[in-house]
């Protein structure tokens, strides 16, 4: 069975409390156990009495050496790890070897003659290592100097490279999810079963059907779909023409709008798609829409139909982005093409109180607020001119817009006017992106 692994290397100095904080949030995300890793060093050169220290200290168990080297949250599990030898090739043997997803290392301050000797271990780990790895610093003494800009962009590594950490496994979570229905929905639309009762409604050569064997067919194919339905948590199961008339529905539908004909026509030239959260119909969730999962179904000798399931945004793609995650003032959110917001904002009350949301707790972001720079802070009382209608995509969602994934660490207005770091990424498959942000630390 698959275990997520986060592995922590340590030579037991440094800031080793900030580095188990991270190591445990990061396990903490990914629902993983971490694994403590110590190296006793030693090398042929160091000669035979440090041998013997060595092999003495190799002999104990692990967690006799390690005793006080434990996750800062008692809830995640962990394993102690000791080993002896040269550090770097034994940190690559323990990666592969357990096969981790992180590697978290700490990097530390080197001299300049240090520095135009060669590489540090954690620059040859980075270039050599079988998984992301997630470097930390420990802050920096602080001096009467003032730190210009450069310096001060955002020398806490450890929370943006949570952030990206923390993109990355969401992003992965919202695909894997796309990617299961599409294929699920897929899988029932090359049923024969249901391939020969789709026949039934559309007709062709050879399968004129009386009337009272259509009703039992279309019962049976409303039976099928129904049940198929049900098994993967759709809300709704609806069967369209390729000119988008209904032939069957059932449950709840996604309105009637032009996203929806955009996706169908997607669905007719691709076989199979996911639609990004759409405007459910009165029956369906107030906020947050539905996710719409299609395919073709092929009816030989006849024309070819859609099969459509319906899902409650709320329950997988919202519920994905929305975690709180370990950095208070972080949150991921997807967007379309024209930037508007496809999920929930992790700030509600604040764009009420600005009047981004209208004032029913019941509504809120996904389709109602654009990710567009106000040109400055709305929560402190400005007001854009021109309205916020006018207003430029914020640097991030222009860039993912245009197709480009990436990050900035020194400082971008969001859709409050509130100045943050980030980092997004662009579905071109699915036709959204989602960012990851944080407020800028004062400097």
């Amino acid at each position: 069975m698959f275990e997520p692994k986060v592995l922590f290397a340590t030579d037991l100095n440094g800031d080793l409390a900030r580095g188990l904080r991270l190591a445990t949030d990061l396990a903490l995300q990914h629902t993983a156990t971490l694994l403590l890793l110590h190296v006793v060093p030693f090398r042929a050169a160091d000669g035979e009495g440090l041998m013997h220290r060595v092999l003495d200290i190799s002999m104990r168990h692990p967690d006799e050496v390690l005793a006080g080297l434990t996750p800062s949250n008692p809830a995640v599990p962990f394993r102690h790890i000791l080993e002896s030898g040269d550090p770097e090739e034994r940190i690559l043997e323990v990666a592969k070897r357990e096969e981790v997803d992180r590697l978290v290392l700490e990097a530390r301050p080197r001299s300049a003659l240090r520095q135009a000797l060669g590489r540090s271990v954690v620059e040859r780990l980075v270039a050599r290592a079988p998984c992301p790895i997630v470097i930390y610093r420990a802050p920096r003494p602080a001096t009467d100097r003032p730190m210009t800009r450069q310096r001060a962009q955002f020398h806490a590594e450890a929370p943006f490279e949570a952030l990206q950490v923390m993109l990355g496994a969401r992003v992965d979570a919202l695909e894997h999810w796309l990617s299961a229905q599409q294929d699920a929905v897929r899988a029932i639309a090359e049923r024969v079963s249901v391939q020969e009762r789709v026949a039934s409604l559309v007709g062709g050569p050879g399968r004129e059907l009386g009337p009272s064997q259509r009703t039992r067919a279309r019962r049976l194919l409303e039976l099928e779909i129904g049940e198929f339905g049900r098994s993967m948590g759709a809300i709704g199961g609806h069967l369209f023409d390729l000119k988008g008339e209904a032939l069957l529905r059932h449950g709840v539908s996604a309105d009637l709008e032009d996203a929806r004909a955009c996706f169908l026509d997607r669905v007719r030239a691709q076989g199979a798609a996911v639609s990004v959260p759409l405007s459910a119909t009165s029956n369906g969730p107030r906020s947050g829409g539905v996710v719409l999962s299609a395919a073709t179904v092929l009816v030989r000798g006849a024309q070819d139909a859609l099969l459509v399931y319906v899902f409650d945004a709320r329950r997988d793609f919202l519920r994905i982005l929305a975690q709180p995650g370990t950095i208070p003032s972080a949150e991921t959110y997807a967007f379309d093409e024209r930037g508007v917001m496809l999920s929930n904002s992790r700030f509600p009350e604040q764009l009420r109180r600005v009047g981004l949301l209208p004032s029913d707790k019941m509504v809120q972001a996904p389709r109602l607020v654009r990710v567009c720079d106000p040109g400055g802070n709305l929560l402190t009382g400005y007001h854009p001119c021109p309205p916020l209608e006018g207003c430029p995509l914020t640097l991030m969602a222009e860039q993912a817009t245009a197709g480009h994934n990436g990050f900035d660490n020194r400082g971008y207005r969001d859709y409050r006017g509130v100045e943050v770091v980030g980092t997004w990424r662009w579905l071109a498959a699915y036709g959204f992106g989602v960012a990851a942000e944080m407020d800028r630390p004062a400097v």
